[in-house]
């Protein structure tokens, strides 16, 4: 039985591009080849940690949004679990598909009027 889930990770922010990119297609290829459907990847970047984590204050963050069994949810956990690159991660599983969320991003500032001038 397949199931939505959506898996948020952090890596390591001191790895390059490639490297980091490796990470995010080694998750993808585990869930295909364990028969799920990746249904979106959110790649945010880097972003400022709320606290350090091994001695990391920035992490690079990306979430996939997918349907798979359970059984394949976990095979992508024990794969970022053993990766040296990763350093934080967590599934849920969403009730039913939901559209992807839009990234978090700030919303420029209006210059506000100035009552009158």
């Amino acid at each position: 039985m397949s199931r939505y889930y959506e898996t948020g990770c952090i890596v390591n922010p001191t790895l390059g591009d490639d490297a980091i990119k490796a990470v995010i297609e080694q998750g993808k290829t585990t869930l295909t080849s364990l028969k799920g459907e990746v249904v979106n990847v959110e790649d945010w970047g880097r972003k400022k940690l709320a606290y350090p984590i091994e001695k990391n204050n920035d992490g690079y963050y990306f979430f996939i949004t997918y349907t798979s069994s359970p059984e394949a949810s976990k095979e992508l956990e024990r794969t970022l679990r053993i990766s040296e690159d990763v350093l934080r991660y967590q599934t849920v599983r969403l009730e039913k598909h939901a559209e992807p969320k839009a990234e978090l991003k700030a919303e420029p500032k209006k210059a506000e009027d100035k009552g009158g001038e």
